[in-house]
């Protein structure tokens, strides 16, 4: 809907048609700024949450701000952020059945085909839920594995 702003002929509405010109891509554009607007703020406040202490440590032992970053920081971020990233990947994953409404063929526009073609709504749409619910329950599982794989030492 985004060309349908500007009126023909513009060039606002030229480099939409020309960055844009697919649905999957403009799919992908949407969904990577929504992760990265969750994502940005998960990351910011696993940042925040590392206590100056550990960062006074680091400091007191020399250590540059790149390394205060790689050493320090990071770690502590990560262990803090992890259940976070597992949640909003999840929710990634279930939100890319958005991408059926612009056209975009996915696993939710195979199971209206299904319908559509062959008469049989039940059986494409349990097995596009039972896919559903399989990919996004292996997506918890590695990350839980993650999860129980750092040590949450102090």
């Amino acid at each position: 809907g985004l060309p349908q702003a500007y009126p023909h002929g513009s060039p606002e509405r030229d480099f939409i048609l020309w960055a844009l010109p697919t649905s999957e891509r403009t799919f992908f554009v949407a969904l990577s700024f929504y992760a990265g607007a969750y994502l940005t703020e998960i990351f910011g406040s696993g940042i925040l949450s590392v206590s100056k202490r550990y960062l006074d440590a680091g400091k007191s032992l020399g250590l540059t701000r790149l390394q205060l970053a790689r050493h320090v920081t990071g770690p502590i971020m990560f262990r803090t952020v992890l259940p976070s990233l597992s949640n909003t990947f999840i929710s990634l994953f279930k939100d890319s059945g958005i991408a059926f409404f612009i056209g975009v063929r996915e696993l939710s526009f195979a199971a209206n085909k299904i319908n559509t073609d062959f008469f049989r709504p039940i059986e494409g749409w349990v097995v596009a839920g039972v896919l559903y619910l399989l990919t996004a329950w292996l997506i918890a599982l590695v990350l839980r594995f993650l999860e129980g794989r750092i040590k949450w030492s102090v």
